[in-house]
């Protein structure tokens, strides 16, 4: 079975499709002659910019030699695009210590959180390019790359899991890092007598008032609610398994803090959701718990690692 790759024959223009550490306005406008300066001063950007000419022949010859030369400039100065992006020079040489070397310059890319390396990482795990042949270890690749927002990963994903008969679930969760979304609800407008005194003298102990009231209300909010507070926040309905309430400060104000890690986000199959949160619906909701409970703040993180 083979996932097929991005369609992108030019894969440095990938790299400026995802925006980062490619500053497109400055390509006309800056001189070969200046970038190769700035290059050869480490500037990751000027490396890139670089690679990208000499791989078109923007205002320069094309040279395929020099282009993969700046790209590894870059990947070694830890740009994880430029990692990812010299993994996939790599691996199309079909050299197959070149791929294997490509699969670690991918590891490097991952530790940095890069959602392109992961999904650049399934691909080649699905096919056995520099590694061997690792279905469920691709599908979790690409299911981080759906956290990571990566937008050819659902197609690739639907692709591996149609024609994978028998997926070890367990397995695959191993291979995963889950990400969290987080919501800090600041203190409640209008408190007093007995919970504001709580409140103000709490001193980090699980048995204090206002603390075991804010967890019947992350609780209230989260767990108890059907529909579930989040179900506009992914593509389908879910249900949240468990949450963790703590405590935090944010400018001088204590607040509770609950994180749900993704794997307790669950839809009506019973399976974690793979998918980003989508941020606009995040602070709708933040909006939506802060005016009903009468709150200073509410805010929504989503942590992808």
């Amino acid at each position: 079975m083979a996932v097929q790759s991005p369609p992108s024959q030019q894969p440095l223009e990938d790299s400026l499709r995802m925006g980062q550490n490619v500053n497109t306005e400055t390509l006309s406008m800056s001189a070969p002659k200046i970038l190769i300066e700035q290059a050869s001063n480490n500037d990751v950007e000027a490396q890139m910019n670089l690679a990208w000419r000499y791989q078109i022949g923007e205002n320069v010859e094309i040279d395929l030699v020099k282009a993969e030369y700046w790209l590894s400039k870059a990947a070694y100065s830890g740009n994880s695009n430029a990692q990812t992006q010299y993994a996939i020079v790599l691996r199309q040489k079909n050299d197959p210590k070149k791929q294997e070397e490509s699969v670690q310059w991918l590891l490097k890319a991952i530790r940095d959180g890069n959602s392109w390396a992961h999904y650049t990482l399934a691909l080649q795990l699905a096919n056995g390019i520099g590694v061997r042949k690792n279905f469920d270890a691709a599908l979790s690749h690409l299911i981080m790359a759906k956290f990571g927002g990566y937008e050819n990963a659902d197609a690739a994903y639907n692709t591996l899991i149609s024609s994978y008969t028998d997926p070890n679930w367990q397995n695959i969760y191993k291979f995963i890092t889950w990400p969290k979304i987080i919501c800090l609800m600041g203190p409640q407008q209008g408190m007093s007598g007995e919970l504001l005194l709580s409140y103000t003298n709490d001193n980090g102990e699980n048995n204090s008032l206002w603390f075991e009231e804010e967890i019947k209300t992350a609780n209230g909010w989260f767990i108890k609610n059907n529909p579930s507070i989040l179900d506009g926040v992914f593509s389908e309905e879910v249900s949240i398994k468990s949450i963790h309430v703590g405590r935090a400060f944010i400018s001088n104000q204590r607040c509770a803090s609950v994180t749900i890690t993704l794997d307790n986000i669950l839809t009506n199959r019973f399976m974690p959701i793979f998918e980003k949160p989508k941020n606009d619906a995040l602070n709708l909701t933040a909006n939506l718990i802060a005016l009903i409970d009468g709150r200073n703040f509410v805010n929504f993180t989503y942590m992808y690692f």
